[in-house]
């Protein structure tokens, strides 16, 4: 019989993840297999030391996702993923934590909490794909002001472009 390992704990121990506020979070697929999206450069002529632009192409378990992060966006009102991208192996999201006075509903007993946003989000893709194929944990950075948040936006936003660039020195 296999037994799983003890979880290493990668919270901070007394910190309130319930706390309204924003959250870059990376999750990556079991074995960092690249199953997720493909990334390729848009066919046209580029000068001399450009890679060109990156294009993302999804994979079934891709438009998945993207299904499910669209889904949150438009229903749920107490969470909101305010940037992402989907990577061969990992995916990036932004999630913004919403206080309930924001959304006109003061004195929730429950709150949400990013631990439950990213595995109630991971439990619906893993049961519309029919199987697990993320790792059990997450990757979690609180932001903590408006600075980090746009450099961790811009980071996203240029993750297909390194993923391409790193390839293409690696596989050189």
């Amino acid at each position: 019989m296999a037994y799983l390992q003890p979880r290493k704990q990668v919270r901070l121990k007394a910190f309130d993840y319930c706390e309204a506020r924003f959250y870059h979070v990376v999750v990556c697929v079991g074995g960092g297999h690249a199953i997720l999206s493909k990334i390729e450069l848009e066919k046209k002529s580029v000068g001399a030391g450009h890679l060109g632009s990156p294009k993302i192409k999804y994979t079934s378990l891709g438009e998945i996702i993207e299904k499910n992060i669209r889904y949150t966006n438009e229903n749920l009102k107490d969470r909101k993923i305010v940037e992402w991208v989907i990577m061969p192996n990992h995916i990036h999201l932004i999630i913004k934590i919403v206080h309930p006075d924001e959304i006109g509903s003061p004195g929730w007993s429950t709150p949400t909490s990013l631990p439950k946003v990213v595995s109630a989000l991971k439990s619906f893709i893993h049961k519309e794909a029919t199987y697990k194929f993320f790792q059990r944990n997450y990757y979690e950075r609180i932001i903590r002001n408006e600075k980090e948040l746009n450099e961790t936006r811009q980071y996203i936003q240029n993750n297909p472009v390194n993923w391409l660039t790193d390839f293409y020195f690696i596989s050189k």
